[in-house]
């Protein structure tokens, strides 16, 4: 492969192929918003992407400048996706360092991918487990995003959100539970109260009450967010799976053992039958804004275009939500030759 790219580089060829390819690979990611339905097809297009980037580095330079905006978005989207997948929050580190740096030096450290990429270096740390990096980069990102965007734009929800689950990973409560509070109000303002962000709001409330205790406040919040999941995705969403494992849990807390046990049976006999027997667990998985894919718009408030931004991951074992810790955001840059259109939310 090193040998073909260099005589390419050598006759001129290189960027004109590699524009192609990068397009072609655009398709495939907008193929794969849900990337844990097809794991095989979501790995081989992250490595496909990865190698382009090894490969065509070193000859890029700055008459390639769509060309490495275009591979700076797929870069996010291989990010995005190993969050996603949730098996392999080390690699999604590693590559989201050096992507963090890349968009900082391209588009500046306020541009908004740049944004959405140290937002998803941060989901990445948190799985990890590795909180004292996650919460300085959560706080930086909900600043910025604050000052860049507005308090109740889209994406700052999501960062408030990320960085209420931080902190409650930390086990600071205190300071998770009124972030909690607050972006679920504003959720409900901004979008409605039963858009799937709004519901993984207040799944993070609830979750967040049930670690301090807070039982009676906890158990009516995952009550009605199943309720809802069930009426708004299905009964075998992923999200909703979570939701119903959440609530057996709770019940299981404050020991209304009855209700819990066939809950508990019924989430895993679902989940082996949805999932699988052996799905990556995730340490905590609370609820991320669903940006859309690269290249696609959104199609009016509230709702994406078809198949313009991923749903929700699948749900793991464990305590904890099924959802993925805030979901990891795609950039928003645009494709060449379109126009940018700020869409409405994230």
């Amino acid at each position: 492969m090193r040998v073909a790219v260099e005589r390419q580089a050598q006759h001129g060829t290189l960027a004109g192929l590699a524009a192609g390819v990068a397009g072609l690979l655009l398709v495939v990611t907008q193929s794969l918003d849900q990337p844990w339905q097809n794991r095989a097809a979501a790995r081989d297009a992250i490595q496909q992407i990865m190698a382009l980037h090894e490969h065509l580095a070193p000859y890029l330079g700055e008459q390639d400048a769509a060309l490495i905006e275009t591979l700076l978005r797929l870069r996010g989207w291989a990010i995005w996706c190993l969050n996603d997948l949730g098996d392999s929050f080390a690699q999604a580190i590693e590559y989201g360092q050096d992507l963090v740096a890349d968009y900082e030096r391209v588009l500046g450290e306020t541009h908004p991918d740049t944004l959405t990429a140290r937002n998803n270096l941060a989901l990445a740390y948190r799985a990890a487990g590795r909180l004292d990096e996650a919460i300085p980069l959560c706080e930086r990102t909900l600043a910025d995003r604050e000052r860049v965007l507005d308090e109740t734009h889209p994406d700052t929800l999501g960062s408030r959100n990320n960085l209420a689950l931080a902190y409650r990973a930390a086990g600071r409560l205190d300071e998770a539970i009124p972030l909690c509070e607050r972006t679920l109000a504003d959720r409900e303002r901004v979008l409605d109260e039963t858009h799937p962000d709004t519901l993984g709001s207040r799944n993070n409330l609830a979750l967040a009450y049930r670690a301090a205790g807070r039982l009676d406040e906890a158990i009516p919040l995952c009550e009605r967010t199943l309720a809802d999941r069930e009426r708004v995705l299905d009964e075998t969403h992923p999200d909703t799976l979570g939701s119903r494992n959440n609530l057996a849990l709770a019940y299981r807390a404050a020991g209304r053992l009855d209700e819990a046990i066939p809950l508990l049976e019924r989430a895993l006999a679902d989940r082996e039958r949805v999932l699988g027997r052996d799905p990556p667990r995730h340490p905590d998985r609370p609820q991320q804004p669903r940006s859309r894919l690269p290249g696609r718009r959104a199609a009016g408030r509230g709702h994406p275009a078809p198949g313009a931004r991923p749903r929700r991951p699948r749900a793991g074992p464990g305590p904890d939500p099924p959802q993925h810790p805030d979901r990891p955001q795609q950039p928003r840059s645009r494709l060449p030759g379109r126009r940018t259109q700020r869409p409405a939310r994230s």
